[in-house]
């Protein structure tokens, strides 16, 4: 199953972070494609989710620091909304880099690492993944 997650995600990422929600996908596609797994795989193995939980927490912080009103359970709830997937679903990210086609980086990762930067919140998951992934993925 494919999902284009992040193609929504245009406007330099602003909408990872509004009110009331985490948007999964800038820490699912960082993950998908540096692991190279689909979603599912990423979440399964203890590793990747776990670099999935520090984003997903990086996010949180970068909202926080922007002013974006967050549930309490905001974590919880976004994690479960990235257990939803179906088997096997990619996100459009990890397919745009299989295929040697250009990826969302700058919109979603680079976006988190620049206004982590800009605000001064440290977003060392996302900043490692967004170094290792402009390397091998066409941006």
């Amino acid at each position: 199953a494919l999902i284009h997650i992040g193609r929504a995600m245009a406007g330099r990422g602003r909408r990872c972070l509004r009110n009331g929600h985490i948007d999964i996908r800038p820490s699912l596609a960082g993950t998908t494609t540096f692991f190279k797994r689909g979603i599912d795989g990423v979440l399964d193995d203890l590793k990747s989710a776990e670099t999935v939980a520090k984003m997903i927490r990086e996010l949180e912080a970068l909202a926080v620091a922007k002013g974006v009103s967050l549930p309490q359970d905001a974590f919880d709830l976004t994690l479960k909304k990235a257990r939803a997937f179906a088997p096997g679903t990619k996100t459009s990210m990890l397919v745009d880099y299989e295929k040697g086609s250009r990826t969302e980086l700058e919109s979603l990762i680079g976006y988190v690492c620049q206004e982590g930067r800009r605000l001064s919140v440290p977003t060392p998951t996302y900043d490692a993944i967004y170094n290792d992934l402009k390397v091998i993925c066409r941006i």
